[in-house]
């Protein structure tokens, strides 16, 4: 059957094809089926809707994301406006695995949704009557569609699907997974949430992988495991064998426990380029949220003297957090972990988490649709968005000062009060989105004031 999955570009000079609809696509071409990559930028949606449109498949992917969730939503609505019946539309990926059937992707105008692994799903796709996986007279594992709902979730055999490489397109910047699923199962994250578990790819065919990746001498190679090489004994083995990739810059998420003397050894002569960590809180009265050991905070300060960039994660809206416990962990955060960049997320309540069960019990209250926390028994709205806007406030001035090289006077500007009195000034009407020439613009206007003459 002919078919076809659309990607989202959304970021100049990256691999114009997610990881995820890669390996969908060659798995189903394997097994005798014709699956064509397209990729879109989001600027430009007509150009992807008219290849769909002018296409003669009878099935139409689209991988979604967080980000790329919009642009899928309006894609999906105006290829169904033209071809209703002559093709089927299926949507899967990351905002579909974590959603309810109360979310806007949910409601888009999909004909099917697959939630987990998608290879053999969208396969199995393929080789069914398209009227018959509609009307939920073929059920396949992880498939739902607007008439009925499936709460299991695909799962595909990790032994069984082919590799993405070699690549048949041309790219500087390529995606690559050792595992799926995480070793960890926080209360808060989705990944526990897929009931396909944590699974690792062999490591013979990681090697080889590595192997190829090294022959092809990328650019950039971001690794999408939820933990880099998943336990802490085998993401060792892994990065060994990242030893051979020095030249390429590579992204990884990884986490604070696994941090030792070996360990920070390996990232060094690696040369990773960029780590990712979820410190979440500092605040010790949360374990039932993220058990964080006192040793973190050494390692993580630890990891600070060493040649190693990495941005640090801090989630805002924690339910039993309060504005000074939320104080404390962004000044671990800017004084003694000084990461190379900081990130603030609100907290999102995902189905199939245990902090869902939590939030409908606790009657928290979130919106279904963007999933963001809005209050809970410590807090309400109001004091909310007050963390929130400390918080962005402090990512872009920190991320600014980084940029500056803290203006050679890091002693001055590394604390939390500098920060607070920065926000108590720009935040409010401070915008989301980074502006390098706007923070500029601002930290003209506060050194000439009286709040940067902080001792």
């Amino acid at each position: 059957m002919k078919a076809i999955i659309n990607s989202f570009i959304v970021k100049e000079g990256h691999c114009p094809y997610s990881l995820g609809a890669q390996s969908i696509a060659r798995y189903s071409n394997q097994k005798g089926h014709d699956v064509e990559l397209i990729s879109t930028r989001p600027q430009n949606l007509e150009s992807g809707i008219n290849i769909i449109l002018s296409s003669n498949a009878s099935v139409c992917g689209l991988s979604s994301n967080y980000v790329t969730e919009p642009y899928v939503i309006e894609m999906a609505r105006r290829i169904k406006e033209k071809k209703r019946r002559e093709m089927t539309l299926v949507i899967g990926g990351p905002s579909v695995t974590y959603s309810s059937r109360e979310s806007k992707i949910r409601q888009s105008m999909a004909d099917l949704f697959v939630k987990g692994d998608g290879e053999e799903a969208f396969y199995q796709i393929l080789e069914a009557e398209a009227s018959s996986v509609l009307e939920g007279k073929i059920k396949i594992n992880g498939v739902s569609s607007k008439q009925y709902e499936d709460t299991n979730l695909a799962s595909a055999d990790l032994n069984m699907l082919p590799s993405p490489f070699p690549l048949e397109f041309q790219t500087d910047h390529v995606y690559w997974e050792t595992v799926r699923g995480c070793a960890f199962g926080c209360i808060f994250c989705a990944h526990p949430g897929q009931i396909n578990r944590f699974r690792e790819f062999p490591l013979e065919k990681v090697s080889q992988e590595s192997d190829y990746l090294r022959s092809k001498e990328f650019k950039a190679i971001y690794i999408t495991d939820p933990i880099l090489g998943g336990s802490k004994n085998r993401s060792k083995k892994v990065l060994k064998m990242l030893r051979k990739l020095k030249g390429s810059f590579i992204t990884a998420e990884y986490r604070p426990e696994y941090l030792d003397e070996e360990v920070m050894d390996l990232l060094e002569d690696a040369q990773i380029g960029w780590l990712e960590f979820g410190l979440q809180t500092t605040n010790q009265n949360l374990d039932y949220f993220r058990r964080n050991a006192p040793s973190i905070k050494e390692k993580l300060i630890k990891l600070s003297k060493r040649k190693i960039k990495y941005s640090l994660d801090l989630i805002a809206g924690i339910p039993g957090d309060t504005r000074e416990g939320f104080k404390e962990s962004l000044k671990f955060a800017i004084e003694e972990a000084r990461p190379t960049l900081l990130k603030i997320f609100p907290l999102r309540v995902y189905d199939g988490t245990v902090l869902y069960q939590m939030a409908l019990n606790k009657s928290w209250r979130f919106d279904k649709q963007t999933r963001i926390i809005s209050s809970s028994d410590t807090f309400d709205e109001t004091e909310l968005l007050d963390w929130m806007t400390l918080g962005i406030s402090s990512t872009q001035l920190y991320k600014f000062l980084s940029e500056n090289k803290w203006f050679d006077r890091e002693d001055k500007f590394r604390n939390l009060e500098f920060f607070i009195k920065f926000a108590e000034r720009f935040g409010k009407d401070m915008s989301s989105e980074y502006d390098s020439k706007g923070m500029n613009e601002l930290w003209q206007i506060f050194r000439h004031s009286p709040d940067y003459k902080i001792s």
